[in-house]
């Protein structure tokens, strides 16, 4: 790493962790999302972490043609702290959803992107630098795509469980509330007009608002499907939904009570088909490592040889017994 480098990431990630303690917004998300079961908290929590991450390295770099130079030193530790405090606050809110359908299932983490990443330092990197907004739309994009992929993770799991994950997508309100901004003109009169604070941001375009609705997973599962797409500056946000959600979206008819037993009970019995798949796995395993040992101390092998005895003879050993296999070994032995 460059001094150059080294100097600017510390002041980067000092910046963007002071940030995330003192931002009065993110404090309150980090809070709604110990309690809230909607998951419109994580993407306004990952939209705002964003937004403070670019700060933080606008602070520290100050322009493109710095940021350029240190980007593939700066840009992967802070992101990576990025990811971790989205990935948390996301996890915890699936972990509310899963919790109030009363299931025992633990939330998973998604995994860092790092094509993104690397797509972000190329970026930085280009020859003809775009502008310092357009950049931090492209790391609030990747802030957000954390939440995104969070819940897309999830929702496959639950998909394989035998549960019915739906998506909601949503257009929102303006996730960056616009300001005034105050001019003094040479006469002394005073002119205020709103603005916004990034460029690339926009209230929820035709594109946007022809993907709003509720979709099974299963249907939208697909890598690149356009309903987990953002645009520069798109603040939509996800609901997700299963199992104790009272409306089927197909046929748009109210499920009953008996239906939400029923799929219920299909839970129950996949956790409990997959508990007793792992418990004859191990079993096996178990099976295996004491076979290995026995075949050590009689062949004489290294754990590798009786590993690769056992693999070879396994058919033989379930059928005749370890002890009629070793026993044959020997007498081939004499």
């Amino acid at each position: 790493m460059t001094e150059l480098g080294e100097r600017l990431l510390a002041r980067a990630e000092a910046s963007f962790a002071n940030k995330l303690k003192k931002d009065s917004k993110l404090r309150q998300l980090a809070r709604k999302a110990r309690k809230t079961t909607s998951y419109k908290v994580a993407n306004e929590y990952s939209a705002r972490a964003g937004e403070l991450c670019s700060e933080a390295l606008k602070e520290t770099c100050g322009d493109m043609a710095t940021m350029a130079q240190v980007a593939g030193e700066v840009l992967p530790p802070v992101l990576d702290a990025d990811h971790k405090v989205v990935s948390e606050v996301s996890q915890q809110v699936l972990s509310n959803i899963i919790e109030e359908n009363g299931l025992e299932l633990p939330a998973l983490p998604a995994e860092l992107d790092l094509n993104r990443v690397s797509g972000l330092i190329t970026v930085a990197q280009a020859p003809l630098p775009e502008s310092w907004e357009l950049f931090a739309e492209r790391i609030i994009n990747y802030s957000q795509a954390v939440a995104d992929e969070t819940l897309k993770k999830n929702a496959a799991r639950d998909a394989g469980l035998g549960l019915e994950p739906v998506i909601v997508r949503e257009t929102d309100a303006p996730s960056v509330t616009p300001g005034l901004k105050t001019v003094r003109s040479k006469k002394g009169k005073v002119y205020k007009y709103p603005y916004s604070k990034y460029a690339g941001y926009e209230k929820p375009c035709e594109w946007c608002k022809q993907l709003a609705g509720t979709y099974a997973y299963k249907d939208v599962s697909g890598s690149g499907n356009d309903v987990f797409r953002r645009h520069r500056g798109c603040r939509c946000t996800t609901e997700y939904r299963f199992n104790g959600m009272r409306q089927d979206v197909w046929s748009k008819t109210v499920w009953t009570d008996e239906d939400a037993d029923k799929s219920k009970e299909k839970i129950a019995q996949t956790m409990k088909r997959r508990q007793q798949e792992q418990k004859a796995k191990e079993a096996r395993m178990a099976k295996k490592r004491a076979a290995v040992d026995e075949i050590q101390k009689v062949l004489r092998y290294s754990p590798a040889g009786a590993g690769k005895f056992y693999n070879a003879y396994k058919d033989q050993i379930d059928k005749y017994g370890l002890d009629y296999v070793l026993e044959l070994a020997l007498q081939n032995r004499r």
